[in-house]
């Protein structure tokens, strides 16, 4: 998934297991709170998520599913 944040700046994010997760790699685990809210979401959807630095905004760019 490709979020743009409110300044513009895009991230790409894999949404892997618990296990598998490595931030480095733009691995996210499911377990997350950026992919919990990331679940049922659509392109060009907003979310939503509380960090310890206060709620960040993201909006969805792209959504695509890669397999192994």
């Amino acid at each position: 998934v490709t979020l743009e944040d409110a300044s513009g700046a895009e991230q790409c994010w894999r949404i892997v297991g618990p296990d598998e997760f490595d931030l480095a790699c733009g691995k996210l685990s499911m377990d997350s709170p950026l992919a919990r809210a990331l679940l049922g979401k659509r392109q060009d959807d907003e979310i939503r998520v509380h960090s310890p630095s206060g709620e960040q905004v993201y909006y969805v760019t792209d959504i695509h599913y890669q397999a192994k």
